[in-house]
């Protein structure tokens, strides 16, 4: 595992590059807000963005897809916010959606191991990923803490 330090808006901007086929760049909106630099796994996150953004494309509500991805480090870790506007989870789901292979029927295609490794990925990067709030109204917001350490 390579660790250095991640330039997220790059990394992210790479990943939605990469997902044209489901994140239609005309009608899709991704705005930055201020983003740490974390010092970690280049693939680590990339796999981690990757998956969320996929969720966030699959899982949209009818409105046009909007994501905010925000940050902050507080000298011990970094906190990434990942908020969507889909049609969100509800609450006795949340502990469930990591599980590997669990899928709330949505009648989409999927296999239920995105949330489930991008988690265990966080984990190994020393970090956490968790659903911050979510609802079918305002969508998910997970939060992603990595350590400000090697």
């Amino acid at each position: 595992m390579c660790i250095r330090d991640r330039h997220l808006a790059e990394l992210v901007n790479e990943v939605r590059n990469n997902l044209t086929d489901l994140i239609d760049v005309e009608t899709s909106q991704i705005n930055y807000g201020e983003l740490p630099v974390v010092y970690t796994s280049r693939m680590g996150l990339v796999l981690i963005f990757k998956n969320l953004l996929e969720n966030a494309a699959k899982f949209k509500s009818n409105k046009p897809l909007e994501i905010e991805i925000y940050g902050k480090s507080n000298g011990s870790e970094s906190l990434i916010y990942i908020r969507d506007n889909g049609i969100g989870i509800g609450k006795e789901h949340w502990g469930k959606v990591f599980n590997l292979f669990n899928r709330l029927d949505h009648g989409l295609k999927g296999s239920g191991v995105g949330l489930s490794i991008s988690k265990k990925t966080a984990i190994k990067l020393n970090g956490d990923l968790k659903i911050e709030n979510s609802s079918p109204e305002n969508g998910t917001s997970f939060v992603l803490t990595l350590k400000n350490e090697i």
